[in-house]
């Protein structure tokens, strides 16, 4: 049968072949038993990488990612140069887990990639400290920053926030049994008042505290059922020394923030939900 060269057929998009290609170049350079996972709803999060161990083990080390691909990057001195919406990383430091931005040069099938959370912190607050104003801004890698080469930091880098889930972990169980014996003491409201007041003004002037905030959020869910007033008042009853100043800043911060935000509420709840096995 003789095909009508005039008639209309669907073209595939040179974006999408090239976002195909950035994916399989990456998969090749990753080693064999490590597990990639897709994601298609493509949020500002295109997949999940789980990191195996030696001895090939799934014991839940895990990073998100987004993967840009290029025919051609775009480069600064000896920095690959990456634009992205300021939306994604909102939601990047929204997520409670590391997240790493690759940038596949698919010419010449070279994958560079970065922390995203710790470049956020270390250097994009610095250098464009309004960045949170703006629609897009760039994102600076390193072209040391390239697979496989650096494949043991990316491993490191997953199995270091699985060893702070477990610290949040043993907190928490020692939260737990301190509530449940009653072995903590009651403080005076002038001084947690005026050292609250000193700690959330530290707070402010700080770009991200996804990380410090995350033991908290459990803590308002599992312990207190996200009652924010029976947190405090269990820390103003019964709150030993440590708990107060570590526990009550955040208390009276989060008191305000879901005053102020009627939805945060929720999405506590489902953050708590999905990073609870």
């Amino acid at each position: 049968m003789e095909r009508n060269d005039t008639a209309h057929f669907p073209v595939r998009a040179r974006s999408h072949a090239t976002e195909h290609a950035s994916l399989v170049i990456l998969q090749d350079q990753l080693p064999d038993n490590w597990i990639v996972r897709i994601d298609r709803t493509d949020y500002g999060i295109d997949g999940e990488l789980e990191v195996v161990d030696r001895n090939r083990k799934v014991v839940g080390n895990i990073v998100k990612f987004q993967i840009k691909g290029h025919r051609k990057v775009r480069f600064r001195a000896q920095n690959v140069v990456q634009r992205v919406s300021v939306s994604s990383i909102n939601y990047w430091l929204e997520i409670p887990l590391p997240v790493i931005l690759f940038v596949v040069d698919v010419g010449q099938r070279i994958v560079y990639w970065i922390d995203v959370k710790s470049y956020i912190h270390d250097k994009l607050s610095l250098v464009r400290p309004n960045w949170r104003q703006q629609k897009t801004t760039q994102i600076e890698i390193s072209t040391r920053n390239r697979l496989p080469t650096s494949l043991e930091r990316i491993a490191q880098l997953a199995l270091s926030h699985k060893e702070q889930l477990k610290a949040y972990q043993v907190t928490l169980q020692e939260l737990e049994r301190a509530a449940k014996q009653g072995k903590v003491r009651r403080r005076a409201d002038i001084i947690l008042s005026e050292y609250a007041q000193n700690v959330m003004a530290q707070r402010e002037a700080e770009e991200e505290m996804v990380v410090a905030d995350f033991i908290g959020y459990h803590i308002f869910i599992h312990l207190f059922k996200g009652d924010i007033d029976a947190w405090e008042k269990y820390l103003r009853d019964k709150g030993g020394v440590e708990q107060l100043l570590k526990d009550y800043p955040f208390v009276i911060w989060l008191k305000q923030q879901l005053q102020e935000d009627k939805n945060l509420i929720n999405r506590i709840k489902n953050l708590v939900r999905d990073t609870t096995a």
